[in-house]
């Protein structure tokens, strides 16, 4: 795998890592009785909401609404909301809560008592943006290299196998050729010249002994 597949998967890895750890927001206001404090996030499935908060009054209320029920909310008249995130009053609360859907979803903090109220908001968004396509990206950047690779081994055994295999050259054996018989030399009736015998009359050859009496011709 090249280097630079490695960085990248490396900075998307540290990148989701980040996301996990919660940023605390905490904040310290004086908050008037019959008033609220809106904090808004816009927030997915899988996304969680932590909070924690201190007053000196047992008289907080803390509620979830979506956009829509946010903007038909009128001070504190509520039409409506989707939960009540503290089930007990309290000077102190804390807990977790996940949305139903992705939306813009604001947390008031209300002051129901009677009187001015310090009010201290501690909470944070764990935003998962790495699920799931982090993981569906890492599959990808790893998967993919790895599946190239084996349907590139799989290709090239298969070209080895289709390839014929070259088979020696084998040299064809000739039969050999007949000997063609020299045929004696002939004769020429130039060089042959016939004679008689001085001795005793019988035709000869010249350069031959008589046939008949033995006479040796070369000596004429």
């Amino acid at each position: 795998m090249k280097k630079r597949n490695v960085y990248f998967i490396g900075v998307l890895t540290l990148l989701s890592l980040i996301q996990l750890l919660p940023v605390n927001a905490e904040e310290t206001i004086s908050l008037p009785t019959n008033t609220y404090r809106d904090h808004n996030f816009r927030m997915g499935n899988y996304d969680c909401y932590v909070w924690e908060f201190t007053s000196s009054t047992e008289e907080i209320l803390i509620l979830v609404l979506t956009q829509r029920q946010y903007d038909a909310f009128y001070n504190i008249f509520l039409s409506e909301y989707t939960a009540i995130l503290n089930k007990h009053s309290g000077f102190q609360d804390s807990g977790q809560w996940r949305p139903p859907s992705s939306s813009t979803w604001h947390f008031l903090y209300i002051n129901r008592g009677d009187s001015t109220t310090s009010l201290t908001i501690n909470d944070n968004v764990q935003i998962n943006y790495y699920f799931p396509w982090i993981p569906l990206i890492l599959g990808l950047l790893i998967g993919v290299p790895l599946l190239a690779i084996a349907v590139y081994f799989t290709l090239k055994k298969l070209k080895q196998r289709k390839k014929p295999i070259p088979q020696p050259i084998q040299q064809s054996i000739k039969a050999p050729e007949p000997t063609r018989s020299i045929p004696p030399p002939q004769r020429s009736q130039q060089s042959t010249n016939f004679e008689f015998c001085p001795k005793c009359g019988t035709e000869i050859t010249i350069g031959k002994f008589c046939t008949n009496c033995g006479f040796d011709m070369s000596k004429l």
